[in-house]
């Protein structure tokens, strides 16, 4: 039953953003500004052509998108870039929201439908809260309101993400090959800085990009979810049996480099 309704979330996620692939691209919208326009239209196409395994063609004009197909000074990547198109707020966050849903090429390789799905809504979330500010009053939406999205993003699926990581890490997968352990989330890894650049240090490209997003950590989170992170990784250690001396230090030190990171913020 669980399996048929996330079959149901992929199919209709997917065949949202490819709705919005094609709208953007080739229609003007009256429901976003310009340049969130450009943005989530470079986005959907991006999304459409990692679930397809393919390009998809953008018309001429658009910006770019990706590290390979755009130089990282000019993709939306780069904070410093989106900020410069978005705006300093809307810009960061923006760029943060493209960095997350780049975590799910992995998931997709391994077939891991959840993962997915959870990363696809949030697109969804965001592009709706958006449209729906633009439609009614003709203006971007509150920051916060963009910010509590991704924070309640990351609370709810906390439990299945630290689940994961601490199934991976008990079973000695290491960084190169883990899913989770790997992943370029900041919010599902413990340390800014551990994901993408530890598996791509020759790209420099893709190492800078990592540790432009270090500081987006900070950004989004607070003490409240670093205490449920703290939380759900503790039953996530208990239900999976024991693990290493080793293993759990490194864990607990991630937790608490996490929790000092934050603090500031209470």
């Amino acid at each position: 039953m669980e399996e048929d309704i996330l079959k149901e979330r992929y199919e209709l996620a997917v065949g949202r953003v490819r709705e919005l692939a094609e709208e953007l691209a080739f229609v003007e919208n009256e429901y976003l500004s310009v340049d969130t326009t450009e943005y989530f239209a470079a986005v959907a196409c991006y999304l459409i052509g990692l679930l397809e395994n393919k390009e998809v063609e953008k018309p001429a004009g658009r910006k770019g998108l990706c590290l390979s197909e755009i130089s990282y000074e000019h993709s939306y990547l780069n904070p410093a870039y989106a900020k410069m198109v978005l705006g300093i707020e809307h810009g960061r966050i923006l760029s943060w929201l493209l960095y997350e849903l780049c975590s799910m090429e992995p998931f997709v390789k391994a077939g891991c439908i959840q993962d997915i799905v959870i990363r696809l809504e949030l697109f969804l979330e965001v592009y709706a809260a958006y449209t729906y500010e633009w439609k009614e009053n003709g203006r971007l939406p509150e920051y916060e309101t963009i910010r509590r999205i991704i924070y309640w993003f990351a609370f709810d699926y906390a439990d299945v993400a630290a689940e994961q990581y601490v199934e991976e890490l008990k079973n000695g997968v290491g960084y190169i090959d883990g899913l989770y352990l790997n992943s370029a989330s900041m919010l599902y890894g413990f340390v800014p800085g551990e994901g993408i650049s530890s598996r791509d240090s020759g790209d420099r490209d893709k190492d800078r990009c990592a540790k432009d997003h270090q500081g987006d950590i900070a950004m989004i989170l607070d003490k409240a979810y670093v205490s449920r992170k703290l939380e759900v990784f503790r039953t996530a250690l208990e239900k999976n049996g024991p693990i290493s001396k080793e293993q759990r230090n490194f864990l607990q030190e991630n937790c608490r480099q996490m929790k000092k990171y934050v603090a500031h913020l209470a």
